[in-house]
């Protein structure tokens, strides 16, 4: 959905924040709310788009059965077993990354954090239910309660994707060195179709990311340069002058996962490492007759 649609710079703001379409057509209804300045349930029906687009992006970012695994979690009384909304957005930012190796292996203060996202909850449930106590009919508290409201969802999605960024780079950062090494076997299929026999000269991973975090596992996606040395012919062959040896590199990613409580304890996930040969193997191959 284009962004052109919403026209208040401060729900361009909020939709900037957000990446599924069901929540930039949420963001829409309140621009449409917003701009109906004769309905006198105007605040109503702009609180409605928010609460709406607020409650879709917790529970699609928190599902309750990962939710409740997590080693953190502590069912609520007050709310019948139901994950508050404090608890989802905790999932939102760490899953279950519990506080001791968020604090021991990231440096990073769960407890500083959850209270910066529970002051932004609570702010943000506050203004979603205000029209509910009364209607708000006057256009220039209308306006007020809209600016209140918009602030508030901007503060809450900053706060879930700051603290989200912030604990995913931290660990992307830590697990560098440790899954250089991880990864690199003496074998690896697509180098072995290369040469009689090779090894892996170096490794040069350029960049990890993380792409999720669930209850009990962390998956990181890594891409980088693998250096190798190639060889046809045995090592007698090359002392007769019959072999060679060339070095030589190629791009490749991976994917692995690692425990939320023991994050240099790697495992290869179900696809297998990708070295992307092609560059090397198009320049092999003859070329074709006309």
């Amino acid at each position: 959905m284009r962004l052109a649609l919403i026209t208040d710079p401060r729900l361009q703001k909020l939709a900037a924040l957000v990446e599924d379409d069901y929540s930039k057509k949420a963001i829409l209804g309140a621009q449409h709310a917003f701009d109906d300045t004769g309905n006198p349930l105007r605040a109503s029906f702009l609180a409605t788009a928010i609460r709406i687009l607020v409650e879709n992006a917790l529970h699609s970012r928190s599902p309750d059965d990962q939710l409740k695994q997590c080693s953190w979690y502590q069912p609520d009384p007050n709310t019948c077993g139901k994950p508050t909304r404090a608890q989802r957005a905790f999932y939102a930012v760490h899953g279950g990354l519990p506080k001791s190796t968020a604090m021991e292996i990231l440096g990073i203060d769960l407890d500083i954090m959850k209270k910066q996202l529970v002051a932004a909850v609570d702010k943000m449930g506050r203004n979603i239910h205000k029209p509910d106590e009364k209607i708000i009919a006057e256009k220039s508290e209308q306006d007020q309660f809209a600016d209140e409201i918009f602030n508030a969802a901007i503060e809450f999605f900053s706060s879930i994707k700051g603290f989200r960024e912030e604990i995913c780079n931290k660990m992307s950062s830590e697990i560098h060195d440790a899954a250089m090494d991880a990864f690199i076997s003496e074998t690896i299929m697509a180098v072995d179709e290369l040469a009689t026999h090779h090894c892996i000269d170096e490794v040069y991973v350029d960049h990890i990311r993380v792409k999720s975090i669930d209850a009990d596992t962390v998956s990181f996606s890594a891409s980088g340069t693998i250096g190798v040395i190639l060889q046809w012919g045995s090592n007698s062959d090359r002392r007769k002058g019959d072999g060679m040896e060339i070095e030589q590199s190629f791009p490749f990613t991976c994917e692995f996962k690692a425990p939320v409580d023991q994050l240099h304890q790697f495992e290869e996930s179900d696809e297998p490492p990708l070295v992307d040969t092609r560059e090397w193997t198009d320049a092999m191959r003859p070329d074709e007759e006309d």
